[in-house]
């Protein structure tokens, strides 16, 4: 009897050894849960508060602003706000301009990244231009200035033959026989710094078609001023409001005032006008253009004529008509302005209104 007291006693100790074993293992794992709990609750605050943190930093932003200065052979120019007489050499950045090739929309504005970058590169391709002058003028002792059409192949040396406007129809860069011929200036003109040069600068080259991406002639390299025609589109208008041209002494900036068809009789092409020759042919050139670029410009003021071959008046060549961009030179310390307003000229003379 007593060994079944005593078994019955040690089977009720077991038991509740038992019992209070679980309770102890079930509040450790509330305990493991509930730090876990709290851990992920820190992370996540301590991640909010970093977020916050963050969010009230603010951006940083910047603004460049590009303005017109000479710039010479003798100094470099600055990328600031100011005007610096400068300019050492044009790098040929034809490869990075040629990555330029899309036109922005006219109907959203350049932004200002985009705009920041033309203007750097703006400056880059000023930067070499008067030593180009310089280097080519040892190959062409001919040399007498560099052009340079942003967003175009034309990046070309300019030449000059005393008394000859015939030369360079029929020999290229290096004087060699080329039916091509090369770029060159009319020979009444008179080159340097802007004080000295002519009122109306003029540039003559050749144009085999109406097609400034192709046609004739594979190569763009040969086809010189057909790219000329790209300120027949007036996005490109838009976007493309100056064109560089640089001598031995300075590289200088203009303004597009107009595009236009005319036949050879009208005389635009005097590189020395009379205060009233000039007004008269300002004012013909505008009447004239395919566009009003909204582009001051007076007699007095220093111009430059860039002139070919036109076929789109009449489609047989030789003919009477050419095809003109008329800039103006911009004044050291004028701001440039990327973003135009061009709007269609109905007195334009075109296909649709040849009134001449």
């Amino acid at each position: 009897m007593k060994k079944i007291i005593l078994i019955c006693i040690a089977l009720l100790l077991l038991t509740a050894c038992q019992k209070n074993e679980s309770v102890i293992t079930s509040g450790s794992l509330d305990f493991t849960q509930s730090e876990t709990q709290y851990t992920e609750q820190n992370d996540l605050t301590n991640s909010e508060n970093i977020q916050s943190e963050n969010s009230e930093k603010p951006e940083s932003s910047s603004n460049s602003e590009v303005v017109e200065s000479s710039v010479s052979s003798d100094t470099k120019p600055k990328q600031e706000q100011s005007d610096t007489s400068s300019e050492n050499s044009m790098q040929s950045s034809e490869s990075s301009v040629n990555n330029q090739n899309k036109e922005p929309s006219s109907n959203i504005p350049m932004s200002e990244n985009k705009a920041e970058k033309r203007d750097k590169e703006f400056w880059a391709i000023r930067e070499d231009m008067v030593n180009n002058v310089k280097k080519f003028k040892k190959t062409n002792p001919d040399t007498v200035g560099w052009l340079y059409l942003y967003d175009t192949t034309v990046n070309s040396p300019v030449f000059f033959k005393e008394n000859d406007n015939e030369y360079y129809l029929k020999h290229n860069d290096y004087k060699e026989n080329d039916v091509n011929g090369a770029l060159f200036a009319d020979y009444n003109c008179t080159f340097g710094g802007r004080d000295i040069q002519s009122d109306n600068l003029i540039i003559y080259g050749h144009s085999k078609d109406e097609n400034p991406d192709g046609g004739v002639e594979k190569s763009r390299e040969y086809e010189h001023f057909t790219e000329l025609k790209r300120w027949q589109n007036i996005d490109f208008c838009k976007s493309h409001p100056y064109f560089l041209f640089a001598t031995e002494d300075e590289s200088m900036v203009f303004e597009v005032f107009a595009a236009f068809h005319t036949k050879t009789s009208f005389i635009y092409n005097n590189a020395n006008p009379t205060l009233q020759e000039q007004k008269a042919i300002i004012e013909e050139a505008k009447k004239k253009s395919l566009f009003d670029f909204n582009v001051d410009v007076e007699e007095g003021d220093k111009i430059m004529t860039l002139s070919t071959c036109c076929r789109r008046i009449v489609p047989t060549y030789p003919n009477g008509y050419r095809f003109v961009i008329m800039g103006r030179l911009v004044e050291k310390g004028k701001l440039l302005n990327w973003e135009r307003t061009v709007t269609e000229n109905p007195t334009a003379l075109t296909v649709n209104n040849i009134y001449e």
